[in-house]
């Protein structure tokens, strides 16, 4: 779904009393059978896509509160649906992916492969064909064709060495990473991360890793061995949960959200927070204090890790670093102003980038220009 944050603040009484702040606008939009009636048509009128999308984005402007914002909930349906070539089923249904002969290709996909460092110092590329390494202490390492890198330890305990080894993982832009360390330990890197770990941990001591980027982790459960996070500027230590650290260098924030357990955080001061599920701990670029935010929408927090767009009212400035990451597209804006436009976006991630520019375009509320690889937003009344 996507919307401006527009008239939001002006119907908010009419909103609460109409139809309740907690209640769920998808809900609704699944649960009604004359939008659901109406989209069907929109969409069988395949000759009229364009002219019958632009009829009903401007119907909306006859709706107020919590029904204007149904509508735009509607119109992005129908923009997804008749704008993009998506076959149709009832709402409440999970979506195809969409289809891809009615979107011009402008600029081309570009695939790069993930690095693996082994502790040798020797680099290898991993393909999308199936990789069998072996590493010191016993460590199997196998690459599976969907990215996922698995460790193995088939070493005795006593003929293990007290030296710890490490391997070193870099995940392009455009690419994910799953990983699963010798511990049970499973992390899924998000495109332009970094991560340095063990090839093998020693017992009764801490697990350590470094990142940098995004990941999201589910911690293998080790009460001796406490599982510790290190990135350029937090550091977070569990027994055994599953959270989502994010800390990009060209990021003013950085942060990490909790999804399963406890979680402990520290900042470079010293400053310390334990979080529990559906807490968020974040810190500035400094690095150097915490601040807890409580009801996070873990949802829209790890959507990555499922392969979705998912955007709660968030600018389109904070949009684009995404889709730069995931398209490995470099964006621009033609005003300060237009960057600040707020959207909420919850779909499928599509497989090109010429169709989530298209339906950000048919919102009407920001128009684009490709040069390159190379995107321009502008608004459409310049």
């Amino acid at each position: 779904m996507i919307k401006r944050k527009t008239d939001q603040k002006q119907n908010s009484k009419e909103t609460s009393t109409h139809l309740g702040e907690s209640f769920s606008v998808w809900d609704e939009l699944a649960q009604s059978k004359k939008l659901r009636k109406d989209l069907q048509h929109l969409y069988e009128l395949r000759s009229r896509r364009e002219e019958n999308l632009s009829r009903f984005l401007h119907n909306i402007n006859g709706h107020s509160g919590r029904r204007r914002m149904l509508y735009y909930a509607a119109a992005v349906m129908v923009a997804v649906l008749v704008g993009l070539g998506l076959k149709f089923r009832t709402l409440d249904e999970n979506w195809e992916r969409p289809l891809y002969s009615e979107t011009e290709v402008m600029i081309p996909e570009v695939h790069y492969n993930v690095s693996l460092k082994l502790s040798t110092g020797e680099n290898r590329i991993l393909t999308d064909s199936r990789l069998f390494l072996f590493e010191s202490d016993g460590v199997h390492i196998t690459s599976s064709p969907d990215g996922k890198l698995t460790y193995e330890d088939f070493a005795f305990s006593d003929s293990l060495s007290e030296k710890v080894l490490y391997n070193e993982l870099v995940v392009p832009r455009g690419r994910t990473c799953e990983i699963v360390l010798t511990d049970g330990t499973h992390i899924h890197l998000n495109a332009q991360s970094k991560l340095i770990y063990p090839v093998s941990f020693k017992k009764k001591h801490a697990r350590e890793i470094y990142m940098e980027g995004e990941a999201y982790m589910q911690v293998a459960y080790d009460a001796l061995c406490p599982f510790i996070v290190r990135t350029p500027r937090l550091q977070a230590k569990v027994l055994g949960t599953s959270f989502n650290v994010k800390d990009y260098s060209d990021e003013e924030t950085c942060g990490i959200v909790l999804v399963e357990g406890k979680l402990q955080v520290n900042c470079r001061t010293g400053h310390r927070m334990v979080l529990v599920a559906g807490e968020e701990v974040y810190t500035d670029h400094s690095g150097k204090g915490l601040e807890k935010r409580k009801t996070v929408d873990a949802e829209s927090t790890i959507a990555w890790r499922h392969k979705k767009l998912c955007f709660n009212n968030r600018t389109l400035g904070d949009i684009a670093k995404e889709l730069e990451r995931r398209y490995d597209i470099c964006v621009r804006f033609d005003s300060p102003a237009t960057a600040r436009y707020s959207f909420l976006v919850k779909a499928q991630q599509f497989g090109c980038i010429e169709q989530v520019l298209e339906l950000l375009r048919l919102t009407r509320k920001v128009d684009y220009k490709v040069e390159g690889r190379t995107v321009t937003f502008f608004s459409p009344d310049k």
